[in-house]
């Protein structure tokens, strides 16, 4: 997959009616928080990460700055064969089919969840085990060998 800029983007126009793709954020404010998309396209998945350090975060909704909306983020894609997406989407179902989801379980400062999938979107918290399961094997499997990759990059000015 070439990474050119129209793909950076991440769209939800199509958002509950395209079953080719899976939307996964998690929003964490004492650990990196995600935006991932993965999106079959014949004979590849591709993969769009979207992360924001918990250093820049300042709550779950906030801004890293106390007046300027400032957010730094950090990105990358990458494409995977599709013989992961079976895999892949059987743990979203797991989370998808799970009827114990609770977004508002008592969590005050851990991770919130949100996944969408063949029309459904769901979302959960902190306490939701299908929701840490499926997390668990979106970094362990596909996320981090992609960012063991990555050579360090320093920009200067």
């Amino acid at each position: 997959m070439t990474c050119s800029p129209e793909k950076y983007g991440i769209s939800y126009k199509q958002l509950l009616s395209d079953t080719n793709t899976v939307y996964y954020a998690c929003s964490s404010p004492f650990d990196t928080s995600l935006i991932v998309q993965l999106r079959k396209a014949g004979k590849k998945v591709n993969v769009l990460v979207y992360s924001l350090p918990s250093r820049y975060q300042r709550g779950l909704e906030g801004y890293h700055g106390e007046k300027d909306e400032l957010t730094f983020l950090n990105g990358y894609c990458f494409a995977l064969d599709s013989a992961i997406w079976k895999e892949l989407t059987q743990q979203v179902a797991v989370v998808v089919n799970d009827t114990t989801l609770k977004p508002d379980n008592g969590c005050n400062d851990d991770a919130r969840y949100f996944l969408s999938y063949q029309q459904h979107a769901v979302a959960g918290a902190c306490k939701d085990s299908s929701f840490i399961r499926l997390s668990a094997y979106l970094k362990q499997q596909l996320l981090q060998p992609q960012e063991r990759r990555r050579d360090s990059v320093i920009i200067t000015f």
